[in-house]
């Protein structure tokens, strides 16, 4: 029983060797033709099954390059600007039409002020808009110092430093105009000569005083010269009418006092 197994087992392996030795030889068969298999198949499109127009493309060619096209630089300042370098324009709302160069001196977009010193001061932007885009940056503080940029523009100080700007007195002007009268009066003739002055606030005070010199509050009245005169008097026989000439320095008028009066 035994032995016959045996044979059996025998019978197997040949057949599957005898196999095995078939499919190797298939193999190398199939691979001595396996690169015609992967060779590309060349399809010619229908567009060009004609020949290829290459004269067309020359001369077409040949007149693209032919119309040249010549680049003139703009000029800016006299000098012509880089055909790299970009160029600040800016629309007025006025004239949408006219595109204005910042880095040109006219036309001027917030006149006075000069395109230069709005460029170049650099003004904060108002919620994001450019300050030379605002139509009244002129009357806008920057620096919160009291003075609007265009009078600092003016005055040449600096419009974003709050410790640079105007003369504070650039700020004064007249309330108003008022006017206070004094009382002067010559009260004798012979030198030096009195004088006393009421002031708007009804004091009164005497100087004595002559030629040359100077008298009252903050000596505002300079005397000039002194001139004897009397009249006839029915009761006394003569009254003396003598004249002071005073001038007062504030207005630089000249009056004449007369004794007494």
């Amino acid at each position: 029983m035994q032995k016959g197994n045996r044979n059996y087992e025998r019978v197997v392996l040949i057949v599957m060797s005898l196999a095995a030795l078939a499919g190797g030889g298939w193999f190398i068969y199939a691979s001595q033709n396996f690169p015609q298999t992967l060779a590309l198949k060349v399809v010619t499109p229908k567009a060009y099954e004609s020949a290829i127009p290459v004269k067309n493309l020359e001369d077409a060619t040949t007149l693209a390059m032919a119309d040249t096209q010549s680049w003139t630089s703009p000029v800016r300042n006299n000098k012509p600007v880089p055909l790299f370098k970009s160029v600040l324009l800016v629309l007025k709302n006025d004239q949408p039409e006219q595109p204005i160069d910042m880095f040109l001196e006219q036309p001027q977009i917030r006149p006075p002020m000069t395109n230069k010193w709005l460029r170049e001061s650099n003004l904060p932007p108002v919620n994001g808009v450019p300050a030379y885009l605002i139509p009244n940056v002129g009357s806008l503080d920057a620096d919160k110092d009291g003075f609007p940029n265009q009078e600092e523009f003016e005055k040449g100080t600096n419009p974003k430093d709050p410790e640079s700007h105007p003369p504070f007195t650039d700020r004064l002007f007249l309330v108003k105009r008022s006017a206070q009268d004094y009382i002067v009066v010559l009260k004798s003739s012979s030198t030096p000569y009195q004088v006393s002055v009421t002031t708007p606030d009804k004091k009164k005070k005497g100087w004595f005083v002559e030629a040359g010199k100077k008298f009252g509050v903050s000596d505002r009245f300079l005397v000039e010269n002194f001139e004897r005169k009397v009249i006839p008097d029915a009761r006394t026989g003569e009254k003396d009418m003598s004249e002071l000439t005073i001038v007062d320095t504030l207005t630089k008028k000249k009056i004449t006092l007369v004794k007494d009066v």
